[in-house]
């Protein structure tokens, strides 16, 4: 693997990030590779996020990870410090409109990179970048192919710049995931975001686990997943793991890595949500299908 940390003038600052793609191989692997914009959860940049930066990458892709708090700080890490009080702050001087531009700072050095695809970029978000990874893909919609929000919160708010609001103007695909027991994504969120998602017409795959962290789930629940555009089923609908896999499959194959297309088949396995205190090791590998 290739990576190395990049500093991205902005005008609020400089931007660090943390840029890691495959090796180049001539005649074997040489890109250029499909970007990933890995968007960073609340506690801030470290090095947990940075190896599932490593990991998506491993799969055939440039990944880029931002300091995305570089507008009040070189450096912050919930886990070194443990202020809360402080991660709260900066979260709220953080907006949507901020990380839509900060997005297209990266693609445009993505751009200028000739290992990367910038034609094909995918973003991923976690709780805080959950709704960011939605509202990059609605300003870049000729870029982005894929976004990902897994337990993301504010994804459908009363304001003029909540994402659901911005699903018509996204063309990629979207995926969402979301748990069973959330305060800070409640079920009237996710009803909300699925009825905007298919008055928009998003090719959307959603999936729900449980969150044994924050409630007791019933020894029945089961994950749930949807697919809007067919109509295979809803968010309150059981599935079987095939079909959350799937969706996660047809996601992953928007945008097709360059050693999916060449080998036939490339897997990855999906990173679990950073620092949960419950995450488990997933059992089944994300499948990238050749194009």
């Amino acid at each position: 693997m290739i990576e190395s940390f990049v500093d991205i003038t902005r005008p609020g600052g400089t931007m660090t990030t943390f840029v890691v793609h495959p090796d180049v191989i001539p005649g074997e692997q040489d890109g250029p590779w499909p970007v990933v914009l890995f968007l960073m959860d609340a506690p801030g940049m470290r090095e947990e996020l940075r190896n599932m930066s490593r990991r998506l990458a491993s799969a055939g892709y440039y990944v880029m990870a931002s300091q995305l708090y570089y507008r009040d700080v070189d450096h912050y890490n919930l886990f070194e410090t443990g202020d809360r009080d402080r991660m709260m702050e900066l979260m709220s001087h953080l907006s949507n409109a901020m990380v839509v531009d900060d997005a297209g700072a990266m693609i445009a050095h993505a751009e200028a990179d000739p290992a990367a695809d910038a034609s094909r970029v995918g973003t991923v978000g976690y709780c805080m970048s959950g709704p960011f990874t939605i509202m990059v893909a609605a300003a870049y919609p000729d870029r982005v192919k894929a976004a990902a929000s897994v337990h993301g919160v504010r994804l459908a708010v009363d304001a003029d710049d909540s994402p659901h609001r911005a699903l018509p103007q996204v063309a990629g695909e979207v995926y969402v995931a979301c748990a069973e027991h959330d305060p800070y994504a409640p079920p009237e969120m996710v009803d909300e975001l699925e009825k905007a998602m298919a008055g928009a017409g998003t090719r959307a795959g959603w999936s729900g686990t449980p969150a044994p962290s924050t409630a007791s789930p019933s020894p029945s629940a089961r994950p749930t997943c949807a697919t809007p555009p067919s109509g295979t089923g809803s968010v309150s609908t059981p599935c079987s793991a095939a079909t959350c896999t799937a969706d996660r499959r047809r996601l992953a194959g928007s945008l097709t890595p360059h050693a999916a297309r060449r080998h036939g088949r490339s897997e990855i396995q999906p990173t679990t949500a950073p620092n949960h205190p419950t995450a488990q090791e997933p059992t089944k590998p994300w499948s990238i299908s050749a194009s």
